[in-house]
C-alpha cells in the first residue's frame, strides 16, 4: 500500500518537495552564522553552497580539506545533472574559504 496525498501523488514525492523547501529556507538563513555574514562573499557562499545542503561553517575544515571537498562537490553536482561552479564562482568560493578556514 502506498500512502498518497490529496492530489493522489505518492507521499514520498510530497516529503521530498517539503524537504527541498525546508532546505531552501534554511540556506537563506544560513548566512547569519557564517563569518562576515553581511558580506557579498558570505551571501554568495551561502547561496551557491546552499543549493543542496546547509552551507558548512568555513572553520569546519582546513583549506587543504576544502580543496578536496570542492572537487567532491563537483562530482556530486555532475551526478545530479547540475553544472559545477564556473572558474569565477569557484575562485570566489575559494577566496572566502581561504579567509575563514581553520
Amino acid at each position: 500500500m502506498v500512502l498518497r496525498d490529496s492530489t493522489s501523488r505518492p507521499c514520498h514525492v510530497l516529503r521530498r518537495y517539503l524537504a527541498g523547501a525546508a532546505l531552501v529556507i534554511l540556506a537563506g538563513c544560513a548566512g547569519a552564522y557564517l563569518p562576515q555574514p553581511d558580506s557579498e562573499d558570505a551571501h554568495f557562499f551561502s547561496l551557491r553552497c546552499g543549493v543542496c545542503h546547509v552551507p558548512p561553517h568555513p572553520k569546519r575544515h582546513t583549506m587543504a580539506e576544502w580543496h578536496h571537498l570542492l572537487e567532491l562537490m563537483d562530482v556530486r553536482m555532475e551526478e545530479r545533472g547540475m553544472a559545477p561552479p564556473d572558474d569565477e564562482a569557484r575562485q570566489r568560493i575559494i577566496d572566502y574559504l581561504e579567509r575563514n578556514a581553520r
